[in-house]
């Protein structure tokens, strides 16, 4: 796939159209008042850009979370723009096509197809699950990282041809150190690039050492986001039960993501608590480790035949492990956000199964086929454009109201002194000025 035809052109011109259609409703929505104005307020250590200033950002960390990048960003959209939404929507938004593009380039060179890279990167563009990244101001911490996560993991593959390896290598960790400054749920990058070097045929135990430099720099931030996130929570239990309970409930997280990527319905941004964690757990809780192995073992199976479930079913598992909730590092169990990157496995896989069903057709199962796929395209980005207008609605829990550790949360943020009006943000950065 070296050289794109016309018609591949005007398909990937199409995408970018259609995700610039399907967000354009979020653009217009205003800062949400969920925590954009906690999150946004931590960008006043930076309120001029002066180096003392980006120093005073990357030596601490913020509400419980170390994301020196993000706040900057926040901080030079404000230094230059001012507190006005829709620059902090698009440059999200921006970000998100980047993104797209990246996962286009990463595949393109994996898969050597075009049909499966344009299926997963027109997926990754439009799927509805992907909407809150891109809407929610606060969610800047995952495109950012993703961005980062990506470049990394596009220079990795492109050392494969041999040419500049050192070179290459080197920049892919810088942006993995990046991807790591912009959210700590990047450390799962060493064991994907494991994992893609079985893919590929590259990898081998003689040459382990090359993954050194990634694997310090993950145990660094592992520490970081741990050390960040439970200073804040003295009380946090680390109780041999309540970790049982996690790990327990982590499993049915994975199954729930793997229904709202098949079925993108009913999508909010805190979503309630599937049971009273003081209660006994339901039957469907202890059901679900027995239904998340068996599809590991039949990922495993699966090589008899071919590497492409295998290696797209643990890149999923991989990249949702930090956000699993076996140590919960956020006050949302489960989360559309946490599965931005990790949907990439389960596009890949989606995407290499239609081009083998399409393959295997004949001529009018293939006109069947193409239907098929364009009132899929047209639903998803129907979903999807409703999804941004929640934005603007800012409906973001059920019907029925927050959820109860949203509105502890909440709480919890108001006793703290910290600021919900931006008008107090932009009165705190003003004075610091003077």
């Amino acid at each position: 796939m070296d050289t794109l035809k016309k018609h591949q052109i005007v398909l990937i011109f199409a995408l970018f159209a259609a995700a610039f259609f399907t967000y354009f409703p979020a653009m217009t929505a205003g800062f949400a008042s969920l925590d954009d104005a906690t999150l946004l307020a931590g960008a006043n250590k930076a309120y001029n850009l002066s180096a003392s200033n980006i120093f005073a950002v990357f030596k601490t960390d913020y509400i419980g979370l170390y994301h020196p990048l993000v706040t900057l960003s926040f901080a030079v959209e404000r230094y230059f723009f001012g507190m006005v939404p829709a620059f902090f929507h698009f440059d999200n938004m921006l970000l998100h096509i980047l993104n797209t593009i990246l996962v286009f380039l990463i595949f393109a060179r994996l898969t050597k197809s075009f049909a499966a890279t344009y299926i997963i990167s027109f997926l990754f563009a439009v799927h509805p699950v992907h909407v809150e990244v891109v809407a929610w101001i606060s969610a800047r911490k995952d495109t950012l990282y993703s961005a980062f996560y990506l470049l990394s993991f596009l220079f990795y593959i492109k050392a494969y041809d041999g040419k500049n390896k050192k070179l290459l290598t080197a920049v892919s960790v810088l942006f993995f150190l990046f991807a790591c400054l912009s959210k700590a749920m990047a450390v799962t990058l060493p064991f994907v690039l494991i994992l893609t070097d079985y893919f590929t045929g590259n990898f081998s135990k003689k040459n382990f050492k090359k993954y050194t430099a990634y694997f310090l720099i993950t145990a660094i931030f592992i520490a970081v986001g741990i050390w960040s996130h439970y200073r804040h929570e003295p009380d946090s239990p680390f109780a041999f039960f309540t970790l049982m309970q996690n790990i327990l409930n982590a499993h049915f997280h994975v199954l729930f993501y793997i229904y709202k990527f098949l079925l993108p319905v009913k999508l909010y941004c805190m979503y309630p608590l599937f049971y009273n964690p003081a209660t006994t757990p339901p039957w469907y809780i202890f059901v679900s480790p027995l239904i998340v192995y068996s599809m590991i073992l039949l990922a495993f199976l699966s090589l008899k035949k071919t590497k492409k479930i295998f290696f797209g079913f643990l890149f999923f598992i991989i990249v949702l492990m930090p956000s699993s909730g076996i140590l919960p590092m956020g006050i949302a169990p489960v989360a559309d956000r946490y599965a931005y990157l990790a949907y990439i496995g389960l596009f890949y896989i989606f995407a290499e199964a239609v081009v083998l069903l399409y393959g295997y057709s004949n001529a009018v199962l293939k006109k069947v086929l193409m239907f098929l796929a364009i009132v899929a395209a047209g639903f998803l980005i129907y979903l999807s454009f409703n999804r941004s207008l929640d934005w603007q609605k800012e409906t973001f829990a059920p019907p029925g109201g927050q959820p109860q550790y949203l509105k502890k949360s909440s709480a919890a943020v108001s006793q703290s002194g910290q600021s919900t009006k931006f008008d107090e943000i932009n009165k705190q950065a003003q004075s610091t000025q003077q």
